[in-house]
């Protein structure tokens, strides 16, 4: 009896992702921010901070620059950045960025990113100006934000909740026991609660 063996070899292949393909900067209207998450103290964040460019040759060298060759292992340790697209100030895509881990996360899963393709435009970068106001009344904030929109140097507000709704409620309920290890529950005053938010 004659037995062949055959063994093959593993290749591994990954094609290039260009992150900003998609976007024709030269139409105009378009930011690249990058906004801090979990962590503030790497020492890239400290020498560029919170950052914003509409350069539309800026933003065309980062769309030639940021095409990505190798993935990365998604890791569960916080992110240091977002790095929002906006489309005249409304987000339109963003990335989660974890500079200890060159873990730059997108929709279609993570990739390597080198600290280098960031630093290499800190000089060309714009800082961020962030200010958080407090109001009144729902009517108040929602003035407040409609006018701010219209000045010449804003850049981006996340979209708060109470432009929608005008609150919420919670309430709590036990834990069916039918669930057995199904429940995922957290534990309160020592029973099994679910809290429900709305919306």
């Amino acid at each position: 009896m004659v037995i062949v063996l055959y063994v093959f070899s593993a290749i591994s292949a990954y094609a290039q992702k260009s992150l900003l393909q998609k976007y024709r900067f030269e139409d105009g209207g378009y930011t690249l921010a990058g906004i801090f998450v979990h962590h503030k103290d790497h020492p890239l964040q400290k020498k560029i901070g919170e950052f914003y460019t509409d350069d539309i040759a800026v933003l065309n060298a980062i769309k030639k620059s940021w095409v990505f060759t190798k993935p990365q292992y998604q890791h569960a340790c916080g992110y240091h950045y977002n790095f929002l697209i906006l489309k005249d100030g409304v987000e339109i895509d963003s990335f989660a960025l974890n500079l200890e881990c060159n873990e730059l996360v997108t929709d279609d899963g993570s990739v390597f990113f080198d600290h280098g393709k960031l630093a290499m435009f800190a000089s060309k970068l714009k800082p961020l100006r962030r200010n958080e106001c407090e109001f009144a009344s729902i009517a108040e904030a929602r003035a407040f934000l409609t006018k701010i929109k219209k000045e010449p140097n804003f850049v981006y507000a996340w979209p708060p909740r109470w432009l929608t709704f005008e609150g919420e409620f919670r309430f709590g309920t036990k834990c069916p026991k039918d669930l057995g290890n199904n429940c995922s529950y957290m534990e309160h005053e020592g029973e099994l609660v679910s809290t429900l938010r709305f919306p």
